[in-house]
């Protein structure tokens, strides 16, 4: 029975995803009239919005040169709404920007707030070249409070990261009432990995794997390379892998 291949390149990184489609005659192993739970609906859209910003991190963002910035704000400094955290925020970017602009060099970053239930507050953002203007200048530009920046170093897979700020906007939505609506906010201008279909005619998943001339195979925490399963929203079966380049 066909099936289809997905590859999205994304900076580094490749990833593969096998998949059944009822267009190709494969039936849904899912019962009839049945439907994923609410909490089911809500798992599967963080990780559709995980593998959406995973992969612009991905395709946008480099090690050594770009960085993991957190933003703080004083004590007396805190906003009081999500409203005008966002503002204070945006004002920054726009002087940012500037900065960036006066250097000659364009303005990439994907930022995300954070507002815990016990009133913490924070700015999270990944950012190029942070070298171009210095910690000292990021740090005067924002005027709010302290500032940490971390350069990235993780082989080009930023997928733990936005997992992280996926999680920050959703305490941020649990904290303030507010509907973020989409969970990150990213600069104009960032290239979108390129994403290619092909329908595969074999009966099965080739389920030994080989990584292309160049790359490795990306192993999570207890060392598993493909991942399997059935799709909660259509019943079919799956594989998933990704692979990184040397």
């Amino acid at each position: 029975m066909p099936y289809l291949c997905e590859e999205c390149w994304a900076g580094k990184t490749i990833e593969v995803c096998k998949y059944y489609s009822a267009r190709y005659g494969k039936r849904s192993t899912r019962r009839e009239n049945s439907k994923p739970s609410t909490d089911a609906v809500r798992k599967i859209n963080e990780r559709q919005a995980q593998k959406k910003l995973r992969r612009l991190m991905n395709e946008n963002f480099r090690d050594k040169v770009d960085a993991l910035v957190t933003l703080d704000f004083a004590p007396d400094r805190k906003p009081e709404s999500y409203g005008e955290m966002k503002r204070r925020t945006q004002n920054f970017l726009q002087r940012l920007r500037r900065k960036y602009k006066r250097n000659g060099i364009p303005c990439r970053y994907i930022w995300v707030a954070e507002i815990g239930e016990k009133g913490g507050v924070h700015i999270h953002m990944m950012l190029n070249d942070v070298d171009s203007i210095g910690t000292a200048g990021l740090s005067e530009l924002w005027g709010e409070g302290a500032t940490h920046v971390d350069a990235l170093w993780s082989g080009g897979q930023y997928g733990e990261i936005a997992k992280y700020f996926c999680k920050y906007a959703r305490k941020t939505e649990m904290a303030t009432g507010v509907k973020l609506g989409r969970a990150w906010n990213p600069s104009h201008g960032l290239r979108q990995p390129r994403i290619r279909k092909r329908v595969i005619y074999r009966n099965a998943f080739r389920t030994k794997v080989k990584p292309k001339k160049g790359y490795h195979l990306q192993k999570d925490k207890n060392g598993t390379v493909v991942r399997t399963g059935v799709s909660e929203i259509t019943g079919q079966e799956y594989m998933f892998y990704t692979m990184i380049r040397d």
